[in-house]
């Protein structure tokens, strides 16, 4: 009977050996939201620079069809001038 007890015993105390403190548990919740902190950060430059980028890219295509359109103008009157002068 008392070896059973001892055994118990024995078992139980390596239960709670094993089992989490609260200590551990605050360290690894602190350390976790830590990494959580720091994963938003990160996603919110991440946001921040697509914001950027797309502003950016909406310019480009302005000034592009800008000078699409300024480049049609000079060929319009490139055509103008040949054909006052007679060389298209």
């Amino acid at each position: 009977m008392d070896d059973k007890i001892i055994e118990k015993l024995i078992e139980l105390d390596e239960k709670v050996s094993a089992t989490v403190t609260m200590v551990e548990f605050g360290d690894f919740k602190n350390s976790f939201a830590s990494g959580q902190d720091k994963m938003i950060k990160i996603l919110d430059r991440l946001d921040t620079e697509r914001m950027f980028t797309e502003q950016w890219i909406k310019r480009m295509e302005e000034d592009f069809e800008t000078q699409k359109h300024q480049i049609q103008e000079h060929e319009d009157s490139l055509q103008k001038i040949k054909l006052q002068l007679q060389i298209a």
